[in-house]
């Protein structure tokens, strides 16, 4: 026990506890029992699920020098290199699935050279929407993906129309990382493995989904 909330964990004895997670693996057991919690107040999904990944930033490192797990502290060694719109990124990179009402229902983590399309985070029996970095790739729920041309082939206006509505609504699956970017700092990591940041992330999920079902209560 830590005494909280009468006393404040050190930042040792928070180290330990979430490297107790990284090592046990129940930082997810954690995560879905409070999203269990939240959800079994609402109506369950009915209109559908998003899913989509963001970069998580990790410390570079000096150029040249080698990575692994003969990296220093501070240099990540688990991160990867990739590029998205011109821009290079590395570290790694947030999955998460969102439903209707904007709660993150499952999340993964990863290195940044994992595309989107390799991570299938949809509930069977559900329909999942995605942008077109999913065209073609796994779905086990009901596959809501946006079409994309291929070469030698205009996308048909069905399709154009179909993409503007799933669009419309997968948009909302922006929230939860604008949410915690810009109130948790969630886009740059100090930890140097993806278990480690898998945890960080399972953490930020959990305090954005607490304040996002205070908001629903306070709406409702």
């Amino acid at each position: 026990m830590t005494g909280y909330p009468d006393r404040l964990p050190d930042r040792n004895t928070i180290w330990y506890f979430r490297e107790r997670l990284s090592k046990t693996g129940k930082d997810r057991l954690v995560f879905n029992e409070i999203r269990d919690q939240i959800m079994a107040k609402r109506i369950r999904i009915k209109n559908g699920t998003m899913q989509d990944a963001s970069f998580i930033e990790a410390d570079r490192g000096e150029y040249g020098k080698t990575r692994g797990k003969d990296a220093k502290t501070r240099r990540s060694r688990d991160g990867a290199f990739a590029t998205k719109n011109h821009e290079q990124h590395f570290g790694y990179k947030a999955h998460t699935l969102v439903n209707e009402i904007k709660i993150i229902e499952e999340l993964s983590v990863t290195p940044a050279n994992v595309h989107d399309s390799q991570v299938d985070l949809s509930i069977p029996g559900i329909i999942c929407y995605r942008d077109k970095g999913y065209f073609r790739s796994e779905c086990k729920g009901i596959n809501g993906t946006m079409d994309r041309a291929v070469r030698g082939h205009s996308l048909p206006v069905k399709s154009i129309r179909r993409n503007v509505r799933i669009s419309r609504i997968r948009s909302a699956v922006e929230h939860p990382f604008a949410f915690m970017k810009r109130m948790f700092h969630f886009f740059y990591m100090m930890v140097t493995t993806v278990q480690r940041v898998r945890v960080k992330t399972y953490l930020t999920a959990m305090c954005y989904n607490l304040v996002r079902a205070r908001f629903l209560d306070r709406t409702a």
